[in-house]
């Protein structure tokens, strides 16, 4: 912004372009996984829907869970969660949540997520912890931390939006496909702002191309650079995030293990009396989970392919 005559093209990845994007990022969530009656987010909507409503689940640590799962985990490993909800046999899930919400962006992990270098920018230009509205599928709920360790929102530096259309440089927006937190809508306004853009939404990923598939990040760089049409086939899947899908496919399979076992336990024997185990109903033991296997076979790595 301050020094235009440095920059010879740019690629962004997952966007955001003013401190309002909040208002963006509630919509499209609450329009995929909350609101869904059509798409791939259907069945998972029902679902949802189902547990708030009739079932009584808490909405906003439900929410706040099935948007991780469906980016980082895809609509089968969500449906399989919502399913063993049902049954209340995710407790296991459920507490590794709690912990990675309350502690996720305290601790420093280098070169992997380092919120601190970054915080004070997120939270007082991009109200990056907004005020929260109480409803399903909010960012306010996961970010409400940030307050207490990074200054409260005070004003954009910038204008963005009115800036863009003076870049004279050619701009690449990246967007994963299944990203909620910094949803394809935003990305697709900035890239129609600038003048000389290419927006690219990158198949089979939520939040982060540099994290989840950096391999497209690259690409996009080498076309950008030589001039030619960017071309996302055949690229393998290496970031960090690849590890959390199945990762969350052990997590369930344990729960429905756990379950399995407290259902055929002897009662009063031996201590065990399907009260303590990993089923996060304190012992209530209705019908089992679907069959317990050795392995998840949705950990097969899918290849990327480009959108026509």
């Amino acid at each position: 912004m301050r020094h235009p005559e440095r920059v010879v093209a740019m690629v962004l990845d997952s966007t955001l372009l003013s401190a309002q994007d909040h208002d963006a990022v509630r919509a499209h969530a609450r329009r995929l996984p909350w609101e869904g009656e059509r798409g791939p987010t259907a069945a998972a909507a029902r679902r949802i829907r189902r547990l708030v409503e009739k079932e009584g689940a808490d909405p906003l640590p439900l929410g706040a869970t099935s948007a991780f799962l469906y980016e980082f985990g895809g609509v089968p490993r969500l449906e399989r969660y919502l399913e063993q909800r049902a049954r209340h046999r995710t407790g296991l899930v459920d507490r590794t949540f709690r912990v990675a919400r309350t502690h996720g962006t305290a601790r420093s992990v280098p070169y992997v997520m380092e919120f601190g270098l970054v915080g004070n920018l997120a939270t007082r230009e991009l109200q990056y912890a907004p005020a929260p509205d109480g409803l399903i599928f909010d960012p306010a709920y996961a970010t409400a931390g940030l307050l207490a360790r990074f200054p409260a929102f005070e004003k954009e530096p910038f204008d963005l939006p009115a800036a863009l259309p003076r870049f004279d440089w050619p701009v690449v927006v990246l967007t994963g496909e299944r990203d909620l937190t910094t949803p394809p809508s935003v990305a697709k306004r900035t890239a129609a702002l600038a003048r000389r853009s290419r927006f690219v939404r990158v198949p089979g990923i939520g939040h982060s191309v540099l994290d989840s598939h950096p391999e497209a990040l690259l690409a996009a760089i080498r076309a950008l650079l030589r001039g030619e049409p960017i071309s996302l086939g055949g690229l393998r899947r290496r970031g960090l995030t690849r590890h959390l899908a199945p990762a969350i496919g052990g997590l369930l399979a344990v729960d429905r293990l756990s379950a399995a076992l407290l259902r055929d336990a002897p009662s009063g024997r031996d201590g065990v009396d399907g009260r303590d185990g990993v089923d996060g109903r304190d012992g209530a033991d209705g019908p089992d989970g679907p069959g317990i296997e050795g392995r998840d076979p949705m950990d097969e790595e899918q290849p990327s392919a480009p959108r026509p």
